[in-house]
Protein backbone atom coordinates (compact mmCIF):
# COMPACT_ATOMS: atom_id res chain seq x y z
CA UNK A 1 0.00 0.00 0.00
CA UNK A 2 1.54 3.28 -1.13
CA UNK A 3 1.23 6.52 0.73
CA UNK A 4 -0.73 9.38 -0.76
CA UNK A 5 1.79 12.02 -1.98
CA UNK A 6 -0.86 14.72 -1.68
CA UNK A 7 -1.11 14.29 2.11
CA UNK A 8 1.37 15.11 4.80
CA UNK A 9 2.39 12.20 7.06
CA UNK A 10 0.33 12.00 10.22
CA UNK A 11 1.94 11.97 13.64
CA UNK A 12 -0.98 11.57 16.05
CA UNK A 13 1.25 11.57 19.15
CA UNK A 14 2.92 14.88 18.30
CA UNK A 15 -0.05 17.09 19.17
CA UNK A 16 -0.67 15.09 22.35
CA UNK A 17 2.97 15.58 23.35
CA UNK A 18 2.81 19.33 22.74
CA UNK A 19 -0.35 19.62 24.82
CA UNK A 20 1.10 17.51 27.65
CA UNK A 21 4.31 19.54 27.85
CA UNK A 22 2.41 22.83 27.63
CA UNK A 23 0.16 21.80 30.51
CA UNK A 24 3.17 20.59 32.52
CA UNK A 25 4.71 24.06 32.24
CA UNK A 26 1.55 26.16 32.32
CA UNK A 27 -0.18 24.67 35.37
CA UNK A 28 2.68 25.26 37.86
CA UNK A 29 3.23 28.72 36.37
CA UNK A 30 -0.42 29.61 36.99
CA UNK A 31 -0.31 28.21 40.54
CA UNK A 32 2.83 30.21 41.27
CA UNK A 33 1.50 33.46 39.82
CA UNK A 34 -1.83 33.05 41.65
CA UNK A 35 0.11 33.09 44.88
CA UNK A 36 1.24 36.69 44.30
CA UNK A 37 -0.93 38.97 46.44
CA UNK A 38 0.75 42.34 45.89
CA UNK A 39 3.14 44.18 43.51
CA UNK A 40 6.86 43.54 43.77
CA UNK A 41 7.33 46.98 45.32
CA UNK A 42 5.56 45.71 48.46
CA UNK A 43 8.01 45.27 51.36
CA UNK A 44 8.79 41.62 52.20
CA UNK A 45 7.52 42.26 55.73
CA UNK A 46 3.97 42.46 54.31
CA UNK A 47 4.29 38.94 52.86
CA UNK A 48 3.25 39.63 49.24
CA UNK A 49 3.91 36.00 48.15
CA UNK A 50 3.09 33.58 50.98
CA UNK A 51 5.08 30.36 50.45
CA UNK A 52 5.88 31.65 46.98
CA UNK A 53 9.35 30.11 46.80
CA UNK A 54 8.02 26.76 47.98
CA UNK A 55 5.13 26.64 45.50
CA UNK A 56 7.34 27.86 42.64
CA UNK A 57 9.34 24.63 42.77
CA UNK A 58 6.39 23.06 40.95
CA UNK A 59 7.74 24.83 37.85
CA UNK A 60 10.48 22.22 37.88
CA UNK A 61 8.82 19.32 39.67
CA UNK A 62 5.74 18.95 37.46
CA UNK A 63 7.58 18.68 34.11
CA UNK A 64 9.98 16.25 35.78
CA UNK A 65 7.03 14.10 36.84
CA UNK A 66 5.53 14.11 33.34
CA UNK A 67 8.79 13.35 31.53
CA UNK A 68 9.89 10.95 34.26
CA UNK A 69 6.80 8.78 33.78
CA UNK A 70 7.47 8.68 30.03
CA UNK A 71 11.15 7.91 30.58
CA UNK A 72 10.63 5.00 32.95
CA UNK A 73 7.90 3.53 30.77
CA UNK A 74 10.01 3.94 27.63
CA UNK A 75 11.85 0.77 26.49
CA UNK A 76 15.41 1.87 27.20
CA UNK A 77 18.57 0.31 28.50
CA UNK A 78 19.16 0.44 32.23
CA UNK A 79 22.43 2.32 31.77
CA UNK A 80 20.59 5.47 30.67
CA UNK A 81 18.51 5.48 33.84
CA UNK A 82 21.66 5.04 35.92
CA UNK A 83 23.33 7.87 34.02
CA UNK A 84 20.35 10.16 34.67
CA UNK A 85 20.31 9.42 38.40
CA UNK A 86 24.08 9.79 38.76
CA UNK A 87 24.13 13.06 36.82
CA UNK A 88 21.27 14.53 38.87
CA UNK A 89 23.03 13.51 42.07
CA UNK A 90 26.26 15.16 40.85
CA UNK A 91 24.44 18.43 40.07
CA UNK A 92 22.68 18.32 43.44
CA UNK A 93 25.97 17.79 45.27
CA UNK A 94 27.61 20.67 43.40
CA UNK A 95 24.69 22.97 44.16
CA UNK A 96 24.79 21.97 47.82
CA UNK A 97 28.52 22.71 47.96
CA UNK A 98 27.81 26.13 46.44
CA UNK A 99 25.16 26.91 49.05
CA UNK A 100 26.87 25.49 52.12
CA UNK A 101 30.28 26.88 51.17
CA UNK A 102 29.42 30.15 49.46
CA UNK A 103 25.70 30.79 50.00
CA UNK A 104 26.42 33.25 52.82
CA UNK A 105 28.92 35.10 50.62
CA UNK A 106 26.87 35.18 47.41
CA UNK A 107 23.17 35.25 48.41
CA UNK A 108 20.69 36.88 50.77
CA UNK A 109 17.16 35.69 51.59
CA UNK A 110 15.19 38.74 52.73
CA UNK A 111 11.68 37.25 52.46
CA UNK A 112 11.35 34.35 54.93
CA UNK A 113 7.54 34.25 54.52
CA UNK A 114 8.03 32.99 50.94
CA UNK A 115 9.43 29.75 52.36
CA UNK A 116 8.48 27.05 54.85
CA UNK A 117 10.85 28.62 57.36
CA UNK A 118 13.14 25.61 57.61
CA UNK A 119 16.73 26.84 57.28
CA UNK A 120 20.17 25.24 57.28
CA UNK A 121 23.53 26.77 58.21
CA UNK A 122 25.97 28.33 55.74
CA UNK A 123 29.70 28.89 56.03
CA UNK A 124 30.97 32.45 56.45
CA UNK A 125 34.51 32.95 55.14
CA UNK A 126 34.67 36.34 56.82
CA UNK A 127 33.83 34.93 60.25
CA UNK A 128 35.41 31.51 59.56
CA UNK A 129 32.40 29.94 61.22
CA UNK A 130 28.99 28.47 60.41
CA UNK A 131 26.05 30.88 60.40
CA UNK A 132 22.93 29.08 61.57
CA UNK A 133 19.42 29.30 60.09
CA UNK A 134 20.53 30.93 56.85
CA UNK A 135 19.76 28.71 53.83
CA UNK A 136 16.07 27.99 53.08
CA UNK A 137 15.39 24.31 52.56
CA UNK A 138 13.81 25.30 49.24
CA UNK A 139 17.31 25.96 47.88
CA UNK A 140 18.04 22.25 48.01
CA UNK A 141 14.64 21.40 46.57
CA UNK A 142 15.57 23.59 43.62
CA UNK A 143 18.90 21.82 43.16
CA UNK A 144 17.37 18.36 43.00
CA UNK A 145 14.27 19.29 40.96
CA UNK A 146 16.27 21.66 38.77
CA UNK A 147 18.85 18.96 38.06
CA UNK A 148 16.19 16.45 37.03
CA UNK A 149 14.38 19.16 35.04
CA UNK A 150 17.43 19.98 32.89
CA UNK A 151 18.46 16.36 32.38
CA UNK A 152 15.02 14.87 31.68
CA UNK A 153 14.14 17.68 29.25
CA UNK A 154 17.35 16.95 27.36
CA UNK A 155 16.73 13.19 27.45
CA UNK A 156 13.22 13.59 26.07
CA UNK A 157 14.40 15.85 23.23
CA UNK A 158 17.39 13.61 22.52
CA UNK A 159 15.40 10.38 22.51
CA UNK A 160 12.12 11.45 20.95
CA UNK A 161 11.69 15.06 19.86
CA UNK A 162 15.06 15.80 18.22
CA UNK A 163 16.58 12.35 17.93
CA UNK A 164 20.02 12.05 16.29
CA UNK A 165 21.43 8.70 17.48
CA UNK A 166 19.64 5.55 18.39
CA UNK A 167 20.60 3.85 21.64
CA UNK A 168 22.57 0.99 20.10
CA UNK A 169 24.53 3.26 17.76
CA UNK A 170 25.59 5.54 20.61
CA UNK A 171 26.74 2.58 22.68
CA UNK A 172 28.81 1.27 19.77
CA UNK A 173 30.40 4.68 19.22
CA UNK A 174 31.30 4.92 22.91
CA UNK A 175 33.21 1.63 22.73
CA UNK A 176 35.58 3.15 20.16
CA UNK A 177 36.86 5.72 22.68
CA UNK A 178 39.85 4.79 24.78
CA UNK A 179 39.12 7.25 27.56
CA UNK A 180 36.71 9.88 28.85
CA UNK A 181 39.31 12.36 30.09
CA UNK A 182 40.87 14.13 27.12
CA UNK A 183 42.38 17.36 28.43
CA UNK A 184 42.41 20.54 26.34
CA UNK A 185 43.96 23.70 27.83
CA UNK A 186 41.89 26.17 25.84
CA UNK A 187 38.77 26.19 28.06
CA UNK A 188 41.02 26.93 31.06
CA UNK A 189 42.73 29.75 29.15
CA UNK A 190 39.35 31.21 28.22
CA UNK A 191 38.14 30.94 31.83
CA UNK A 192 41.20 32.74 33.20
CA UNK A 193 40.86 35.47 30.56
CA UNK A 194 37.17 35.99 31.36
CA UNK A 195 37.84 36.18 35.10
CA UNK A 196 40.59 38.75 34.49
CA UNK A 197 38.30 40.86 32.30
CA UNK A 198 35.54 40.67 34.93
CA UNK A 199 37.94 41.70 37.68
CA UNK A 200 39.31 44.74 35.84
CA UNK A 201 35.82 45.76 34.74
CA UNK A 202 34.60 45.66 38.35
CA UNK A 203 37.56 47.72 39.52
CA UNK A 204 36.83 50.31 36.83
CA UNK A 205 33.37 51.01 38.28
CA UNK A 206 32.82 53.99 40.58
CA UNK A 207 32.67 53.44 44.32
CA UNK A 208 31.08 51.60 46.03
CA UNK A 209 30.42 49.22 43.09
CA UNK A 210 34.13 48.50 42.63
CA UNK A 211 34.51 46.93 46.06
CA UNK A 212 35.08 43.19 46.39
CA UNK A 213 35.89 40.51 43.83
CA UNK A 214 33.66 38.86 41.14
CA UNK A 215 33.73 35.58 43.04
CA UNK A 216 30.37 34.30 41.80
CA UNK A 217 31.43 34.82 38.17
CA UNK A 218 34.68 32.99 38.98
CA UNK A 219 32.68 30.08 40.39
CA UNK A 220 30.55 29.95 37.22
CA UNK A 221 33.64 29.94 35.00
CA UNK A 222 35.08 27.06 36.98
CA UNK A 223 31.72 25.28 36.81
CA UNK A 224 31.52 25.60 33.02
CA UNK A 225 35.06 25.67 31.66
CA UNK A 226 36.97 23.26 33.91
CA UNK A 227 34.72 20.26 33.07
CA UNK A 228 34.77 21.36 29.42
CA UNK A 229 38.57 21.25 29.41
CA UNK A 230 38.61 17.55 30.29
CA UNK A 231 35.38 16.30 28.70
CA UNK A 232 34.57 18.28 25.56
CA UNK A 233 37.06 16.36 23.40
CA UNK A 234 35.37 13.03 24.06
CA UNK A 235 31.93 13.52 25.60
CA UNK A 236 31.15 16.54 23.43
CA UNK A 237 30.85 14.23 20.43
CA UNK A 238 27.95 12.42 22.08
CA UNK A 239 25.94 15.50 23.09
CA UNK A 240 22.90 16.03 20.91
CA UNK A 241 23.40 19.78 20.53
CA UNK A 242 19.96 20.35 19.00
CA UNK A 243 18.41 18.67 22.03
CA UNK A 244 20.67 20.74 24.29
CA UNK A 245 19.52 24.01 22.69
CA UNK A 246 15.90 22.92 23.10
CA UNK A 247 16.42 22.01 26.77
CA UNK A 248 18.23 25.29 27.39
CA UNK A 249 15.44 27.27 25.69
CA UNK A 250 12.87 25.63 27.97
CA UNK A 251 15.05 26.33 31.01
CA UNK A 252 15.43 29.95 29.89
CA UNK A 253 11.65 30.34 29.59
CA UNK A 254 11.04 28.88 33.06
CA UNK A 255 13.86 30.95 34.58
CA UNK A 256 12.42 34.18 33.18
CA UNK A 257 9.24 33.49 35.14
CA UNK A 258 10.85 31.93 38.18
CA UNK A 259 13.78 34.25 38.87
CA UNK A 260 13.46 37.39 36.75
CA UNK A 261 9.71 37.85 37.31
CA UNK A 262 9.26 36.46 40.83
CA UNK A 263 12.31 35.30 42.77
CA UNK A 264 14.45 38.43 42.74
CA UNK A 265 11.68 41.09 42.46
CA UNK A 266 9.92 39.57 45.50
CA UNK A 267 13.17 38.98 47.38
CA UNK A 268 12.83 35.23 47.71
CA UNK A 269 16.57 35.52 47.26
CA UNK A 270 19.00 38.18 46.05
CA UNK A 271 22.71 38.66 45.49
CA UNK A 272 25.59 40.19 47.45
CA UNK A 273 26.81 43.09 45.31
CA UNK A 274 30.45 42.87 46.38
CA UNK A 275 30.69 39.34 44.97
CA UNK A 276 29.21 40.27 41.56
CA UNK A 277 30.80 41.89 38.50
CA UNK A 278 28.50 44.88 38.71
CA UNK A 279 26.49 44.39 35.49
CA UNK A 280 22.79 44.30 36.37
CA UNK A 281 19.67 44.03 34.21
CA UNK A 282 17.39 46.91 35.16
CA UNK A 283 14.25 45.46 33.56
CA UNK A 284 14.61 42.34 35.72
CA UNK A 285 14.76 44.03 39.14
CA UNK A 286 18.52 44.67 38.88
CA UNK A 287 19.22 40.98 38.34
CA UNK A 288 23.01 40.48 38.10
CA UNK A 289 24.27 39.10 34.81
CA UNK A 290 25.81 36.16 36.71
CA UNK A 291 22.30 34.83 37.38
CA UNK A 292 21.60 34.67 33.64
CA UNK A 293 24.97 33.02 32.99
CA UNK A 294 24.13 30.41 35.62
CA UNK A 295 21.19 29.24 33.53
CA UNK A 296 23.57 28.40 30.67
CA UNK A 297 26.34 26.98 32.88
CA UNK A 298 23.90 24.79 34.79
CA UNK A 299 22.32 23.41 31.61
CA UNK A 300 25.71 22.65 30.09
CA UNK A 301 26.96 21.06 33.30
CA UNK A 302 23.87 18.88 33.75
CA UNK A 303 23.84 17.63 30.15
CA UNK A 304 27.61 17.12 30.20
CA UNK A 305 27.35 15.11 33.41
CA UNK A 306 24.59 12.94 31.96
CA UNK A 307 26.50 12.19 28.76
CA UNK A 308 29.68 11.52 30.77
CA UNK A 309 27.97 8.95 32.96
CA UNK A 310 26.21 7.43 29.98
CA UNK A 311 29.54 7.06 28.16
CA UNK A 312 31.11 5.57 31.28
CA UNK A 313 28.39 2.95 31.68
CA UNK A 314 28.59 2.03 28.00
CA UNK A 315 32.35 1.57 28.18
CA UNK A 316 31.91 -1.12 30.84
CA UNK A 317 35.51 -0.85 32.02
CA UNK A 318 37.10 -0.35 35.43
CA UNK A 319 36.72 3.23 36.63
CA UNK A 320 40.29 4.44 36.08
CA UNK A 321 40.55 2.73 32.69
CA UNK A 322 37.32 4.37 31.57
CA UNK A 323 38.57 7.81 32.64
CA UNK A 324 42.19 7.68 31.51
CA UNK A 325 42.31 4.77 29.08
CA UNK A 326 43.82 1.32 29.39
CA UNK A 327 47.58 1.13 29.81
CA UNK A 328 49.87 -1.00 27.64
CA UNK A 329 49.60 -3.90 30.11
CA UNK A 330 45.80 -3.86 29.70
CA UNK A 331 45.84 -4.09 25.90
Amino acid sequence: MTSDPTKLPEHPKTLTTVIAMTVALLVPAILTLMNVDAPSTTPPSQNPTPFGYTISLLLFAMPVAVIGIWFFLHPRQHVDRKAMLCAALAVFILGSILDFGFGYSFFVFPNPDATLGWRLPAWSWGQMAWVGDYLPIEEFGFYIFGAFFMITTYIWADTDWLKVYDHEQRGILALHHRKIINFSPWPIVIAVALIAVAYFFKKSLPAPHNAGFPAYFTFLCLLAFVPASVLIGSVGKFINWRAFVFAYAVLLLVSLVWEATLGVPYNWWNYQGEQMIGIRITAWAELPVEAVLLWLAAAFGAVGAYETFRMYFHLDRPFWQALFGPGPEDE
